[in-house]
């Protein structure tokens, strides 16, 4: 963990602001972008604003879930 209040995700390498409020929902974003997933929001005008239906969705900007939908693209992706 480290002080930079932004968290990522590089190669198979995250990082992990320690201060982090909401450090659990932080981390599986983070190591979902390593399994191969990508942020479901955008950044407008200093603001980050959600993909239509995604509002909920782990990849989102709130607290969300894992979804079914993430449960069948690894299976996809790694099953089997």
């Amino acid at each position: 963990m480290y002080s930079d209040p932004i968290s990522s995700a590089q190669g198979k390498t995250v990082k992990l602001w320690k201060n982090d409020p909401n450090i659990i929902e932080t981390s599986t974003h983070e190591f979902m972008h390593i399994l191969g997933f990508g942020d479901t929001y955008v950044d407008k005008n200093g603001k980050s604003e959600t993909f239509k239906g995604h509002g909920n969705d782990i990849m989102g900007t709130s607290n969300g879930k894992f979804h079914d939908y993430h449960a069948r693209r690894l299976i996809e992706a790694y099953g089997k």
